[in-house]
């Protein structure tokens, strides 16, 4: 705490950000700035991260309020709402000592007014750094990927009124870190994943809602990672089963439909391709069998998702088509000829109408 010689308590500190800071249009943007440095007491002559480092205040608060006294969540966002357009006066707080401190706090973690502002100046911060990325402790890293991923199971329905925004900004934090060690931090998030089952259960709205935004993070990463380290992960660890199962087995046809897209996304890469073809997925067969009828699992054409589930399949015949994939010798000829009998039927037999329509 040496370096923060501000002997103001939080009351004081946030009066004087609003007044000083905030309400003073008349000040230009240094000028707040070195407003900002004063309030905090902050040592900007200092060379080292504890020296630039908000943090430090805030586990001081958290400590206060393990401590017993009472402060409310609402002043720690309002500090670092007022704080956060002069981010670049706190460079270093990726680095800094007190980070996995403060991000384990239960006020913090469970605070999505908190998180706003943080992961903003986390996400300049970590930008700063890009270049020396190796400095950054691993314990760090894992630290902020914990704190967003636990940012993204958080529900307006339970008062987070600013929850989408907030899941928003942690995804875009994470697809930035995650790449930095696959092998750790896929385990994390499905980690996640398995957590929001057992808190939620397989048939709750809200907690489909939320593995969703874990499994399409998942997606992306399988998806965009250009070293083809990501997918294999995502694999080993659950995570693509988990999509699959989300697919066949949700009972909310929206969500359903979303989880159906991420498919759609996974067969653009040429891994995704080659393990959604696998027999043992059996999700080609499932798209087949909703989009046609016929067999005994789906005897009639599901109308509420077959149009989108032979979107899917007309998005994975195409990326065959572009890697050159013999879709039929991992398929079987059964089920494709099953496809293309309905498709023919279904172009000879219907009107112009009942074909447009879908029916």
């Amino acid at each position: 705490m040496a370096a923060f010689h501000s002997s103001l308590g939080l009351s004081e500190i946030l009066s004087r950000l609003h007044d000083e800071v905030s309400e003073n249009h008349a000040l230009a943007y240094s000028e707040r700035e070195t407003t900002v440095q004063h309030i905090l007491g902050i040592d900007s002559s200092s060379t080292n991260a504890e020296g630039r480092d908000i943090l430090h205040l805030l586990v001081a608060i958290g400590e206060r309020v393990t401590a017993g006294e009472r402060v409310h969540q609402e002043d720690i966002a309002k500090i670092l709402t007022y704080v956060e357009p002069y981010s670049r006066l706190f460079p270093d707080i990726i680095l800094s000592p007190a980070l996995p401190t403060l991000l384990a706090h239960p006020m913090i973690r469970q605070s999505s007014l908190i998180a706003e502002p943080l992961l903003s100046m986390l996400k300049i911060s970590i930008k700063l750094n890009l270049s020396r990325q190796d400095m950054i402790p691993v314990s760090h890293q894992q630290a902020v990927v914990d704190y967003s991923l636990s940012l993204l199971c958080l529900d307006e329905n339970d008062g987070h009124v600013k929850a989408l925004t907030v899941a928003e900004t942690a995804r875009s934090l994470l697809e930035v870190l995650i790449p930095w060690n696959y092998a750790v931090h896929l385990v994390s998030l499905h980690r996640y994943t398995m957590m929001t089952l057992a808190a939620h259960g397989p048939s709750s709205r809200s907690g489909a809602t939320i593995l969703l935004r874990y499994l399409s993070l998942a997606c992306h990463l399988a998806v965009h990672d250009k070293t083809n380290t990501a997918f294999p992960l995502c694999v080993e660890v659950g995570l693509i089963t988990q999509i699959l199962h989300f697919v066949r087995f949700t009972d909310d046809i929206l969500l359903q439909f979303n989880a159906m897209e991420l498919v759609s996304q996974l067969t653009s890469c040429s891994s995704g391709l080659h393990y959604l073809c696998q027999p043992s997925t059996g999700i080609i067969t499932w798209l087949i069998d909703i989009t046609c009828g016929g067999t005994e699992s789906h005897p009639v054409p599901n109308d509420l998702i077959a149009s989108e589930a032979l979107r899917v399949l007309g998005t994975l015949f195409e990326s065959a088509s572009h890697h050159s994939y013999q879709l039929i010798e991992h398929i079987g000829t059964n089920t494709i000829q099953h496809f293309l009998d309905t498709v023919h039927s279904h172009l000879e037999d219907g009107d112009e109408v009942t074909r447009i329509n879908g029916k």
